[in-house]
């Protein structure tokens, strides 16, 4: 089940950062982002939402309109009313089950519903979970651009899928 996630969710949100964080090798992330501090941002702004099987967290994502971050580096001009997702992350112990795709479908949904006309991110160019994951799930890529305070990993895609509202 796909819920927000609340501040009793924290201590399992950190949990999961942690695993997520310990099972990656070369990626965009490291040991300082994403941290404690960005997920109580993401739970203050209530932008976080997450996957629950029996009271545990396997899987999480923040939706937000904010334009910050690595999303800020890039023209969204096409998208009149976007929103952002940010930060998919998945358990090692439930990748490759398509928990992923059901939270980005969460979010196109959630958007939908808040009358948003796309669904904006952006990922290094070498990660090839999320480069595979957009393109099935519809994304389009519009840009690519060199973030220079984001070396080693400062080259990024930005995506874009627009959603219509459901008659």
């Amino acid at each position: 089940m796909i819920r927000r996630i609340e501040k009793q969710d924290l201590e399992l949100a950190e949990k999961l950062l942690l695993e997520v964080k310990e099972g990656l090798s070369a990626h965009q992330w490291n040991r300082d982002y994403p941290s404690k501090a960005v997920l109580q941002s993401d739970l203050a702004a209530r932008s976080l939402f997450g996957w629950f099987e029996a009271e545990r967290l396997f899987a999480m994502v923040t939706l937000t309109e904010e334009l910050t971050g690595t999303v800020k580096h890039f023209n969204w001009q096409e998208a009149k009313s976007p929103v952002f997702i940010k930060r998919v992350m998945t358990s090692p112990l439930k990748r490759g089950q398509g928990l992923a795709c059901e939270l980005l479908q969460f979010a196109e949904d959630e958007a939908r519903k808040a009358q948003y006309d796309a669904l904006c991110s952006v990922t290094g160019v070498n990660n090839r979970a999320m480069l595979h994951l957009f393109d099935k799930e519809g994304f389009k890529k519009v840009a690519k651009g060199s973030i220079r305070e984001r070396y080693p990993y400062h080259e990024f895609f930005a995506f874009q899928k627009e959603i219509g509202r459901r008659k």
